[in-house]
């Protein structure tokens, strides 16, 4: 039979707890459970009509831990009421390049940004509450050519229906 001392049990003890704590440091935590959206930019086309930029199709890859992103027609109290960024949930902000550099476009005598928005319906059961993953498609129909530049571009984020505010992604650069 074999006797163990006290200081041989702690040791062994203590070796096994130092193996599975440095074993569990190493397990990354699971994208599935964030529920923050993540978003990609799969493609976006441009679209010319003659020789001007006419519009753009957008195709955007998500991932969501509680898949909870999209409104429902009925989501119009607060915060979803119609005056409220919430109201809508996926949002494209046009740039131009000027002198170097790119900004974003006001509208013709008013200082209001040229911005894209969507209210994008619920992807699946509003109840779901698990992880989801797709693609998001939409169309932007400029409504006049670029302004000021020759070279554009677009950022595009969402919000799921908790609030969370996705990462922002960036598109390549169109010249018209």
């Amino acid at each position: 039979m074999i006797k163990f001392t006290k200081f041989a049990i702690y040791f062994v003890f203590g070796v096994l707890v130092f193996h599975i704590s440095l074993l569990s440091s190493c397990v990354k935590p699971s994208l599935d459970d964030n529920p923050i959206p993540k978003i990609t930019l799969d493609t976006l086309t441009k679209i010319n009509k003659g020789n001007n930029i006419d519009s753009f199709v957008v195709n955007l890859y998500f991932e969501d831990g509680d898949g909870d992103i999209g409104l429902r027609q009925q989501d119009t109290f607060f915060p979803y009421t119609p005056s409220s960024i919430y109201y809508r949930n996926l949002y494209i902000r046009y740039f131009e390049k000027v002198n170097g550099q790119f900004t974003e476009v006001a509208r013709p005598f008013t200082t209001d940004t040229i911005r894209f928005s969507y209210r994008i319906p619920p992807l699946a059961d509003v109840d779901n509450n698990k992880f989801m993953k797709g693609n998001i498609e939409v169309g932007i129909l400029l409504n006049e050519p670029p302004i000021r530049g020759n070279d554009l571009m677009f950022k595009i984020y969402l919000y799921d229906r908790a609030l969370n505010k996705s990462n922002e992604v960036e598109s390549q650069i169109f010249t018209r």
